[in-house]
């Protein structure tokens, strides 16, 4: 398509109140499925939950959407967890035999302070 034919396509759909609001959906749509990956697990929760009461209000088209978008926040919050469980004090499990072995983060304490006699 040539620079003057796809502009005056763009100004009249840009012109068209409806295809302005699809275009803002998509983006928020986008930009939400994005932020999600951002999220730390506990906010992820709370978005959880929220959907989920959500779900229990909707049926149809509207309900469908919504419990697919919880299980996208499902499968978020279950990579958030991998993600923690994988990186410990050490970094990857692959570089931390101590992390591997014992499958859980590490934890450090202070050393016992001896008494010199």
């Amino acid at each position: 398509m040539d620079t003057q034919r796809l502009r005056l396509h763009l100004e009249v759909a840009l012109k068209t109140p409806s295809i302005s609001k699809a275009c803002a959906a998509l983006e928020r749509l986008r930009s939400s499925l994005d932020l999600l990956d951002h999220l730390p697990e506990p906010a992820l929760e709370i978005v959880r939950e929220h959907v989920r009461h959500i779900c229990g209000a909707k049926e149809g088209a509207q309900g469908a959407f919504a419990r697919a978008y919880l299980s996208i926040v499902e499968e978020t919050m279950e990579e958030a967890r991998e993600r923690r469980r994988e990186f410990t004090l050490w970094g990857p499990p692959s570089e931390s035999p101590i992390a591997v072995a014992t499958d859980r983060p590490v934890e450090i304490t202070k050393p016992s302070k001896r008494r010199r006699k």
